[in-house]
Protein backbone atom coordinates (compact mmCIF):
# COMPACT_ATOMS: atom_id res chain seq x y z
CA UNK A 1 0.00 0.00 0.00
CA UNK A 2 1.35 3.67 -1.04
CA UNK A 3 1.02 6.38 1.40
CA UNK A 4 1.17 9.84 -0.07
CA UNK A 5 3.64 12.19 1.89
CA UNK A 6 2.13 15.54 1.77
CA UNK A 7 4.71 18.32 1.92
CA UNK A 8 5.46 21.38 4.75
CA UNK A 9 5.10 23.65 3.08
CA UNK A 10 2.03 26.17 1.70
CA UNK A 11 1.73 26.40 -2.14
CA UNK A 12 -1.76 28.63 -1.26
CA UNK A 13 -2.29 31.51 1.58
CA UNK A 14 -3.07 29.21 4.76
CA UNK A 15 -6.67 28.67 5.58
CA UNK A 16 -7.88 31.33 8.55
CA UNK A 17 -7.21 29.74 11.63
CA UNK A 18 -3.33 28.53 10.79
CA UNK A 19 -1.27 30.18 13.38
CA UNK A 20 1.93 32.09 12.66
CA UNK A 21 5.21 30.68 13.39
CA UNK A 22 6.88 33.68 16.27
CA UNK A 23 10.12 31.82 16.05
CA UNK A 24 10.70 33.08 12.34
CA UNK A 25 13.20 35.79 11.90
CA UNK A 26 10.21 37.66 9.53
CA UNK A 27 7.78 38.10 13.16
CA UNK A 28 10.59 40.07 14.93
CA UNK A 29 9.39 43.44 15.10
CA UNK A 30 5.94 42.23 13.66
CA UNK A 31 3.25 44.12 14.98
CA UNK A 32 -0.14 43.27 12.47
CA UNK A 33 -0.23 40.85 9.40
CA UNK A 34 -3.99 40.16 7.96
CA UNK A 35 -4.13 37.31 5.66
CA UNK A 36 -7.51 38.36 4.82
CA UNK A 37 -8.48 34.92 4.21
CA UNK A 38 -11.72 35.12 6.24
CA UNK A 39 -13.65 34.63 2.94
CA UNK A 40 -16.92 36.03 4.45
CA UNK A 41 -18.37 38.15 7.14
CA UNK A 42 -17.38 41.84 7.99
CA UNK A 43 -14.29 41.37 10.03
CA UNK A 44 -10.56 40.09 9.24
CA UNK A 45 -8.51 39.19 11.94
CA UNK A 46 -5.06 40.14 12.92
CA UNK A 47 -2.32 36.87 12.59
CA UNK A 48 -0.76 37.84 15.62
CA UNK A 49 -4.30 37.41 17.44
CA UNK A 50 -4.44 40.33 18.87
CA UNK A 51 -7.80 41.54 19.62
CA UNK A 52 -7.22 45.67 19.26
CA UNK A 53 -6.04 45.05 15.78
CA UNK A 54 -9.01 43.27 14.34
CA UNK A 55 -11.89 45.66 14.70
CA UNK A 56 -13.46 45.08 11.38
CA UNK A 57 -14.87 46.62 8.50
CA UNK A 58 -15.19 50.42 8.94
CA UNK A 59 -19.11 50.86 7.98
CA UNK A 60 -21.63 47.62 8.14
CA UNK A 61 -23.55 49.64 5.02
CA UNK A 62 -20.19 49.98 2.34
CA UNK A 63 -18.80 46.33 2.34
CA UNK A 64 -15.87 45.65 -0.14
CA UNK A 65 -16.78 42.42 -1.13
CA UNK A 66 -15.01 39.07 -0.50
CA UNK A 67 -13.42 37.56 -3.74
CA UNK A 68 -11.43 34.54 -5.16
CA UNK A 69 -7.88 35.58 -6.38
CA UNK A 70 -5.16 33.77 -8.07
CA UNK A 71 -3.94 30.40 -7.21
CA UNK A 72 -1.63 31.27 -4.66
CA UNK A 73 -3.93 33.73 -2.95
CA UNK A 74 -7.29 31.69 -2.57
CA UNK A 75 -8.92 35.24 -1.60
CA UNK A 76 -9.02 38.83 -0.55
CA UNK A 77 -11.23 41.72 -0.31
CA UNK A 78 -12.52 43.85 -3.39
CA UNK A 79 -12.42 47.59 -3.06
CA UNK A 80 -14.41 50.10 -5.46
CA UNK A 81 -13.04 53.55 -5.81
CA UNK A 82 -16.80 55.14 -6.50
CA UNK A 83 -17.70 54.09 -2.37
CA UNK A 84 -16.76 55.69 0.23
CA UNK A 85 -16.06 54.30 3.53
CA UNK A 86 -14.83 51.18 2.36
CA UNK A 87 -12.28 49.71 4.15
CA UNK A 88 -10.57 47.53 6.77
CA UNK A 89 -9.97 49.12 9.98
CA UNK A 90 -6.95 47.07 11.59
CA UNK A 91 -7.28 50.05 14.69
CA UNK A 92 -5.56 52.25 16.65
CA UNK A 93 -2.10 51.54 18.43
CA UNK A 94 0.94 53.25 18.96
CA UNK A 95 2.84 50.31 17.80
CA UNK A 96 1.83 51.28 14.38
CA UNK A 97 3.00 54.65 14.75
CA UNK A 98 6.18 56.26 13.70
CA UNK A 99 6.03 59.91 13.87
CA UNK A 100 8.62 60.48 16.65
CA UNK A 101 12.97 60.93 16.32
CA UNK A 102 14.43 57.08 16.22
CA UNK A 103 11.16 55.21 14.80
CA UNK A 104 11.46 53.15 11.97
CA UNK A 105 8.90 51.09 10.15
CA UNK A 106 7.95 48.59 7.19
CA UNK A 107 4.93 48.20 5.52
CA UNK A 108 3.92 45.81 2.70
CA UNK A 109 1.19 44.80 0.68
CA UNK A 110 -0.18 42.19 -1.78
CA UNK A 111 -2.48 43.52 -4.43
CA UNK A 112 -4.28 43.09 -7.35
CA UNK A 113 -5.24 46.82 -9.46
CA UNK A 114 -7.96 47.19 -11.63
CA UNK A 115 -8.33 50.34 -13.18
CA UNK A 116 -10.99 51.52 -15.19
CA UNK A 117 -10.30 55.23 -15.67
CA UNK A 118 -8.52 58.05 -13.97
CA UNK A 119 -9.13 58.76 -10.41
CA UNK A 120 -5.85 60.34 -8.60
CA UNK A 121 -4.71 59.16 -5.36
CA UNK A 122 -5.82 56.18 -4.17
CA UNK A 123 -4.68 53.90 -0.67
CA UNK A 124 -3.73 50.46 -0.30
CA UNK A 125 -3.16 50.47 3.69
CA UNK A 126 -2.75 53.64 5.54
CA UNK A 127 -2.12 55.35 9.21
CA UNK A 128 -3.98 58.72 9.23
CA UNK A 129 -2.45 61.90 10.63
CA UNK A 130 -3.32 62.66 14.62
CA UNK A 131 -5.33 65.92 13.75
CA UNK A 132 -5.50 66.56 10.37
CA UNK A 133 -6.58 63.99 8.04
CA UNK A 134 -7.20 65.53 5.16
CA UNK A 135 -4.15 62.71 3.78
CA UNK A 136 -2.60 60.02 4.94
CA UNK A 137 0.04 60.68 7.21
CA UNK A 138 2.43 57.24 6.53
CA UNK A 139 0.52 55.03 3.60
CA UNK A 140 1.35 52.59 0.26
CA UNK A 141 -0.49 54.32 -2.41
CA UNK A 142 -0.71 54.83 -6.40
CA UNK A 143 -1.68 57.34 -8.11
CA UNK A 144 -3.81 56.28 -11.14
CA UNK A 145 -3.51 58.67 -13.86
CA UNK A 146 -5.04 56.54 -16.51
CA UNK A 147 -5.40 52.44 -16.67
CA UNK A 148 -1.62 52.30 -18.65
CA UNK A 149 -0.20 55.31 -16.00
CA UNK A 150 -0.52 53.91 -12.56
CA UNK A 151 2.37 54.41 -10.33
CA UNK A 152 3.47 53.45 -6.80
CA UNK A 153 3.15 56.70 -4.26
CA UNK A 154 4.81 56.25 -0.86
CA UNK A 155 3.52 58.90 1.54
CA UNK A 156 5.61 60.15 5.22
CA UNK A 157 4.22 62.69 7.44
CA UNK A 158 4.49 65.39 4.50
CA UNK A 159 6.55 63.49 1.75
CA UNK A 160 5.48 61.88 -1.36
CA UNK A 161 6.11 60.99 -4.49
CA UNK A 162 4.31 61.37 -7.32
CA UNK A 163 4.69 61.14 -11.06
CA UNK A 164 8.47 60.05 -10.79
CA UNK A 165 7.67 56.72 -8.88
CA UNK A 166 7.55 53.43 -10.02
CA UNK A 167 5.28 52.35 -12.84
CA UNK A 168 3.12 48.97 -12.85
CA UNK A 169 1.17 46.96 -14.65
CA UNK A 170 -2.36 47.32 -14.40
CA UNK A 171 -4.55 43.80 -14.00
CA UNK A 172 -1.91 42.10 -12.30
CA UNK A 173 -0.65 40.79 -9.06
CA UNK A 174 2.17 43.52 -7.45
CA UNK A 175 3.75 43.49 -4.42
CA UNK A 176 4.77 46.78 -2.94
CA UNK A 177 6.82 47.11 0.35
CA UNK A 178 8.12 50.72 2.04
CA UNK A 179 10.68 50.89 4.98
CA UNK A 180 10.40 54.56 6.64
CA UNK A 181 12.74 55.77 8.76
CA UNK A 182 11.84 59.06 10.86
CA UNK A 183 15.04 61.25 11.78
CA UNK A 184 13.02 63.71 13.47
CA UNK A 185 12.60 66.90 11.54
CA UNK A 186 13.64 64.31 8.47
CA UNK A 187 12.52 60.96 6.87
CA UNK A 188 12.72 58.82 4.24
CA UNK A 189 11.03 56.06 2.57
CA UNK A 190 12.73 53.50 0.31
CA UNK A 191 10.63 51.59 -2.24
CA UNK A 192 10.07 47.75 -3.31
CA UNK A 193 7.94 46.58 -6.15
CA UNK A 194 7.93 42.90 -6.17
CA UNK A 195 10.66 42.15 -4.20
CA UNK A 196 13.21 44.62 -5.63
CA UNK A 197 14.58 48.01 -4.19
CA UNK A 198 13.33 51.20 -7.19
CA UNK A 199 14.09 53.99 -4.94
CA UNK A 200 14.92 55.77 -1.66
CA UNK A 201 12.85 59.62 -1.00
CA UNK A 202 14.22 61.88 1.40
CA UNK A 203 13.21 65.71 3.10
CA UNK A 204 11.73 67.32 5.12
CA UNK A 205 8.39 65.71 7.56
CA UNK A 206 6.18 66.63 10.35
CA UNK A 207 3.27 65.97 12.10
CA UNK A 208 1.75 63.45 14.55
CA UNK A 209 0.13 59.69 13.72
CA UNK A 210 -1.12 59.52 17.47
CA UNK A 211 -4.87 58.24 17.83
CA UNK A 212 -5.37 57.50 14.25
CA UNK A 213 -6.43 53.80 12.92
CA UNK A 214 -4.40 52.01 10.48
CA UNK A 215 -6.65 51.13 7.50
CA UNK A 216 -6.56 48.66 4.71
CA UNK A 217 -8.56 49.88 1.47
CA UNK A 218 -8.87 53.32 2.22
CA UNK A 219 -7.55 56.55 4.02
CA UNK A 220 -9.13 57.94 6.98
CA UNK A 221 -10.27 61.37 6.49
CA UNK A 222 -12.22 64.14 8.24
CA UNK A 223 -14.16 62.17 11.13
CA UNK A 224 -14.82 58.35 10.66
CA UNK A 225 -14.95 59.38 6.84
CA UNK A 226 -13.00 56.57 4.80
CA UNK A 227 -11.76 57.78 1.27
CA UNK A 228 -9.71 56.87 -1.41
CA UNK A 229 -10.28 53.50 -1.68
CA UNK A 230 -8.27 52.08 -5.04
CA UNK A 231 -10.21 50.18 -7.63
CA UNK A 232 -8.24 47.31 -6.28
CA UNK A 233 -8.59 43.71 -4.48
CA UNK A 234 -5.74 42.84 -1.28
CA UNK A 235 -4.90 39.57 -0.22
CA UNK A 236 -2.36 40.57 2.33
CA UNK A 237 -0.87 43.39 4.41
CA UNK A 238 1.40 43.71 7.24
CA UNK A 239 3.41 46.23 9.17
CA UNK A 240 6.79 45.82 11.45
CA UNK A 241 7.72 48.58 13.99
CA UNK A 242 11.68 48.09 12.36
CA UNK A 243 13.70 48.41 9.20
CA UNK A 244 13.42 44.88 7.13
CA UNK A 245 16.35 44.37 5.06
CA UNK A 246 16.15 44.16 1.50
CA UNK A 247 17.08 40.51 1.70
CA UNK A 248 13.94 39.93 4.11
CA UNK A 249 11.68 41.90 1.88
CA UNK A 250 12.65 40.11 -1.35
CA UNK A 251 11.68 36.71 1.04
CA UNK A 252 8.42 38.58 1.69
CA UNK A 253 7.91 38.83 -2.21
CA UNK A 254 9.06 34.99 -2.47
CA UNK A 255 7.01 33.22 -0.25
CA UNK A 256 4.38 35.41 0.84
CA UNK A 257 3.51 32.69 3.96
CA UNK A 258 7.15 32.00 4.99
CA UNK A 259 6.30 32.67 8.63
CA UNK A 260 3.28 30.89 8.96
CA UNK A 261 3.35 27.94 10.93
CA UNK A 262 3.52 24.36 8.41
CA UNK A 263 1.48 22.52 6.81
CA UNK A 264 0.82 19.29 9.13
CA UNK A 265 2.24 15.89 7.87
CA UNK A 266 -0.48 13.65 6.77
CA UNK A 267 -0.49 10.40 5.31
CA UNK A 268 -3.05 9.01 2.87
CA UNK A 269 -3.69 6.11 0.83
CA UNK A 270 -4.16 7.65 -2.68
CA UNK A 271 -3.94 11.60 -3.76
CA UNK A 272 -7.60 11.40 -4.43
CA UNK A 273 -8.34 10.75 -0.43
CA UNK A 274 -5.37 13.59 0.15
CA UNK A 275 -7.40 16.00 -2.08
CA UNK A 276 -11.11 15.29 -0.58
CA UNK A 277 -9.37 16.39 2.88
CA UNK A 278 -7.65 19.27 2.37
CA UNK A 279 -9.04 22.67 1.12
CA UNK A 280 -6.25 23.45 -0.76
CA UNK A 281 -4.26 21.82 -3.19
CA UNK A 282 -2.04 19.54 -1.48
CA UNK A 283 2.11 19.34 -2.24
CA UNK A 284 3.09 15.94 -2.96
CA UNK A 285 6.58 15.44 -1.95
CA UNK A 286 6.79 11.62 -1.73
CA UNK A 287 5.28 8.48 -2.08
CA UNK A 288 6.17 5.65 0.37
CA UNK A 289 5.55 2.43 0.95
CA UNK A 290 5.55 1.33 5.23
CA UNK A 291 8.32 -0.44 6.58
CA UNK A 292 6.56 -3.30 8.19
CA UNK A 293 8.59 -4.61 11.21
CA UNK A 294 9.91 -8.69 11.32
CA UNK A 295 9.31 -10.21 15.05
Amino acid sequence: MAILQVGRTWAQKPPYGTSINRAHPLVQGMVGMWLLNEAAGNHAFNALGRQDMSVGFQSATSLPTWVAGPAQFNNGVKFVSSVTDQAVNCGVSPDFDCDSSGKTCTMEVWFYYNSTSAGAEKTLFAKAFGTSNSSPAMALAVIDNSPTNIRIRPVFLGLNQNNSAELFTNNALTHFACVFTNSGTTGSASVYVNGIFHNTISGAISGSMTGSALTIGGQQRTGSVVQESPDATIYKATIWNRVLSAAEIFACYANPWAMMQPPRRFAFTSAAAASSYFPFPPVITSFKRPVLSQD
